[in-house]
């Protein structure tokens, strides 16, 4: 007799609107740990699962790689500001093509018996304009003659900003460390010494011959660069370990271990919270719209 009421009681209202309420809050839980895990790891691809080394990552090699690309940048590409202002840095080729896609210029029979002069801010003409094609002759010339200038000067500008955030950047890092020089060996650039390099354990070098990559022991792909081929320099760079506070560099770890060390938590977390919502929703599939074990399902 007492057994029987022992199981009717778990086809009671109120045992049913306590699973209920369980099976919300459990649910809710399983959602508040996917978005802290989604949180904790947005910025990182599997290296947050398969890696425990920092070094190993993908990730760290990218920022790695990108800080190197604005080393280069500044120092092997643009090497100084009086270089960028004096035009001595301009792309020809690419200079034009951007003054021709902003003032919709269509390459034709006037662009191809014309040539801009060194100066920019002139045309050579080559060939013969045909008559019907004057006026828009006319109309090209004055482009180049009064806009050019202002957009190469335009152009210069560009280059200066970019030199000059990335020497910003380069100036605000505590962990990465670099130079370059020439091909007598002259170091001609960098915030480090070649012995401050080579102590370290991360490292890579570039040169237009062949490359050194130590960075890690695990390989994910080689870096290259155009200037640096193009060049007669070689750059040598390394990371610190173990990181110093003040910079991308650490930032990036902190979070990496901020996701390796919230990622058991989430996980048994979710886990029992998965395990207490499926026991809740088998139960409540049980025993719904009844009254008692074996009973009537009545519908509201």
């Amino acid at each position: 007799m007492a057994t029987k009421l022992k199981k009717s009681k778990l086809y009671q209202t109120g045992w049913k609107v306590c699973a209920a309420c369980l099976l919300f809050i459990m649910a809710l839980v399983i959602f508040f740990c996917g978005v802290v895990f989604s949180s904790v790891t947005k910025d990182w691809g599997r290296s947050i699962l398969t890696e425990e080394n920092f070094y190993d990552t993908v990730e760290l090699r990218n920022l790695f790689f990108s800080t190197l690309d604005k080393a280069v940048l500044a120092d092997v590409y643009y090497e100084s500001e009086a270089k960028i202002q004096s035009g001595e840095k301009v792309d020809r080729e690419a200079l034009l093509a951007g003054f021709k896609r902003y003032y919709n210029i269509i390459d034709g029979v006037i662009t191809g018996n014309t040539e801009i002069n060194d100066t920019y801010d002139g045309l050579i003409v080559y060939g013969v304009i045909p008559e019907r094609l004057e006026d828009k002759f006319i109309e090209y010339q004055e482009l180049v003659e009064t806009r050019l200038p202002q957009y190469r000067q335009m152009y210069i500008q560009d280059q200066l900003d970019e030199y000059r955030e990335a020497v910003r950047y380069l100036e605000g890092l505590t962990n990465f460390y670099y130079f370059v020089e020439d091909e007598q060996g002259r170091v001609i650039a960098g915030n480090a010494t070649r012995a401050e390099v080579s102590s370290k354990s991360h490292t890579i070098m570039l040169s237009a011959e062949f490359s050194s990559d130590n960075f890690s022991d695990k390989s994910y792909y080689a870096y290259s660069n155009a200037y640096v081929e193009n060049s007669n320099y070689r750059v040598y760079a390394a990371v610190d370990e173990p990181l110093r506070e003040g910079d991308v560099f650490y930032d990036l770890y902190q979070e990496f271990v901020l996701a390796k060390t919230s990622m058991p938590y989430l996980f048994v977390v979710s886990t029992i919270a998965s395990l207490i919502f499926m026991i809740c929703l088998v139960y409540l599939i049980r025993v719904a719209g009844q009254r008692k074990k074996g009973g009537q399902v009545k519908y509201l």
